[in-house]
This record gives structure tokens, sequence and C-alpha cells, in this order.
């Protein structure tokens, strides 16, 4: 009998210790002698649970980040995906999405079939490749994956060939992107501008000779897309690779467009002229001097001329106090 007495003692003593040692409250069996061992095991396996249950809790608790909003942002710029069709047509996606903008019911088939210059691909000759000048035309196709992709005066002058007199193209190659924000977004106004796809470092590529003799030394991963807003630590996008209002870090932006020569092209409304006041003066001619038999003094003629002048403004700049401008 006291033997039985001092394993029940030794068991609740146990149970108790388990219970005290647990992150949390224990459920504690009752205890009898022929059920000491199956209840050992029990309040056990119990605390193993318990430990476990309380550590998946902590790691599992995480911090969730807000979401990147531009302070800026030109609204309602179409959006157009070239990963299935022009996988290296950003350059003709990009513009289009601009001239839409700007109300041009303009294809991106269209744009390139009518619009863009293409010539040849760069091919091995011997020991030189051979191929277009990327500043004239585009070498190969945008709807083939073995295309490269041509620059600002390509597209400059494809979408002068589209636009009426209402509105111009402007090469700004050599902006700073900061200078871009403030004249154009600020105005809502998008930017087509050549950087990298993600933004990432560009690293040197094929290198090819043009037929006048000119070296394009290629930088890939080269990209065209469409910029529409920023705010202190990003810049945003429409990219047809990604989506729409993309977020890009500043620094990194920065680094992949001068890397590709600071290109830009802005599609804007053309400056209507400006008349200025006619322009009034008085001349005054007095009469050769004659004697005269008269105390009458020599009469004086004035002449009035008037002339207008007529002044064509070539840049307006307004500042903006709204943060979002739609077309």
């Amino acid at each position: 009998m006291k033997q039985r007495w001092g394993c029940v003692l030794a068991a609740a003593s146990l149970l108790f210790a388990t219970a005290c040692v647990s992150d949390g409250p224990v459920a504690v069996p009752s205890v009898s002698s022929s059920s000491f061992v199956s209840s050992v095991t029990t309040v056990s396996t119990t605390t193993t649970t318990a430990e476990t249950s309380t550590t998946t809790t902590r790691t599992a608790l995480t911090t969730p980040q807000k979401p990147l909003v531009p302070a800026v942002t030109v609204g309602n710029v179409p959006f157009i995906d070239q990963t299935e069709q022009y996988p290296t047509g950003c350059e003709s996606v990009s513009t289009v999405m601009v001239l839409q903008y700007w109300g041009y019911s303009v294809s991106v088939d269209t744009f390139i079939d009518s619009y863009l210059p293409c010539g040849d691909l760069p091919r091995k000759n011997g020991d030189t490749r051979f191929g277009c000048d990327p500043y004239k035309a585009f070498p190969g196709n945008p709807r083939s994956t073995k295309g490269y992709g041509c620059f600002a005066p390509v597209i400059t002058a494809a979408v002068e060939n589209i636009l009426s007199e209402e509105h111009r193209v402007t090469d700004l190659t050599g902006t700073s992107l900061e200078s871009l924000c403030n004249t154009y977004i600020n105005n809502g106004i998008p930017v087509i501008l050549w950087a990298t796809a993600g933004m990432q470092k560009p690293y040197p590529s094929t290198v090819w000779q043009t037929p006048e003799g000119k070296i394009i030394e290629w930088k890939s991963p080269n990209h065209c897309l469409v910029l529409t807003g920023y705010n202190d630590t990003h810049y945003f996008f429409n990219d047809p690779q990604k989506g729409v209002n993309i977020a890009y870090k500043r620094a990194a932006c920065e680094h992949a467009f001068r890397e590709l020569g600071s290109q830009a092209v802005v599609i804007d409304l053309t400056p209507a002229p400006t008349t200025l006041p006619p322009i009034t003066t008085t001349i005054t001619i007095p009469l050769p001097t004659t004697e005269s038999t008269t105390d009458d003094p020599a009469p004086v003629i004035t002449e009035t001329a008037s002339t207008e002048t007529t002044e064509e403004t070539t840049t307006t700049t307004v500042e903006s106090t709204e943060t979002t401008v739609t077309n």
C-alpha cells in the first residue's frame, strides 16, 4: 500500500514540475497506479506540442510593407504588353502607348509596318559583324526574339510622320531625369525613355560595324519604357514587359538611363504663336531752313510708323500644384 501511494506522489510531482516549465497551461490528467506509464507519456507529448506551437507562432510574425505610391503621376496612360507579340519591340510599344495617350488611333502593328524603318540584323562576315545603324533603323524584326532595338532619332523621325499640326515630337537626349519630371511629368506629359530591363546594370554585348563604318557597341539588357510618375525614392513607369506604374529605385534608374545615353523623346502640344503689341515710333523731320518774310516758324512734319511683331514661342513652362494629372 505504501509503495502504491509513493508511486502516485512521484507521478504528481513530475506532472507539477512539467506544468511549471512549459510556456502555457498544460492539462494534467487523472493519475492512477494502473495508468502511471501512459500518463507520463501523454504529458510529455503535450509539452512537446506546446513548445513546437509556440516556436512556430513567434517565427510567423512579420511586418507588412506599405505599397509604393507616386507623389506625382500622369493618369490614364494606356498600357500595352509586349511580351507575347513584340519580344524586342519595346520602343514601338512604348511609343504607341504615348501616341494613344494623345488621342492617335494607331496600333503597334501599324506603327511597325508603316512607320518604323527596319534594317539588317548584325551578322558575322569573317572576323567582323555587319549590321544597320540603330540610330537610323531597327536592326532586325521587333516581332522576333533575335531583334535588337533602335534609339531616339529613329522614334522621333517615325512619330513626325504621324502627328498632326496640333502636336510636336522632341528628342530630349541629354536631359536629366529630374528635369524631365519637373518639366513634363508635373504637367501631365509622359516621357519615352531608354534604360535597361528591370533597371539592371548594363553590360557590353554585341559589337558590329555599320555600312558607313561606324562601330556600334550594344549594351544589354537594353529596354525602352514610359516614365509616368515619381516620388522621393522611386520613378514609376508603364513598363511594356511588366505592367502599369512599375516602381524602380531612383539610383538604379538614373544609372541605367545614363549608361544608355540619357535618351528621351516627348510628344506634347505645339505652342501657339504669340502676337506682340504694335510698336509705335514717332519721327520728327524739320523742313530745310529758308528765308521768310514772315515771323512764322517753319512747319514740322511728324510721321508715325506702326509695326507688328510675331514671335513663336518654343518652350512653355507651367508650374503645377496638382499631384495627379489626367489626359
